[in-house]
């Protein structure tokens, strides 16, 4: 089965969109704890990264590749580092971030 090119780009973007209301509610839910601001920042990197690849498959496809030789930003280096500090708060609920974690990123 193929997918249209359009159909699949629509499907990311959406995902994309999806993403970002997520985290932005869990930003404003009430108690803003550690563990739902790191949620937030792992959903924002996968966001951005699908955006990413909705936006060059969308360069290729109106084939502009000419214009702009490289759009692939690699998004997924923070999401390592997010992941494992979103896992540390939620298995120790007193766990606190100090500035030299912030080496991780």
């Amino acid at each position: 089965m193929i997918i249209s090119a359009s159909v699949a780009i629509t499907v990311i973007l959406i995902f994309c969109l999806q993403a970002i209301i997520f985290a932005i509610l869990l930003i404003l839910k009430k108690p803003r704890t550690q563990a739902n601001i790191l949620l937030c920042i792992v959903l924002c990197f996968f966001a951005l990264a699908a955006f990413n690849l909705a936006l060059f498959y969308l360069v290729v496809l109106l084939d502009h590749v000419n214009w702009i030789p490289y759009l692939q930003l690699e998004l997924l280096y923070g999401l390592g580092p997010s992941l494992y500090l979103y896992t540390k708060c939620v298995a120790d609920p007193d766990y606190k971030i100090r500035k030299w974690r912030y080496l991780h990123f």
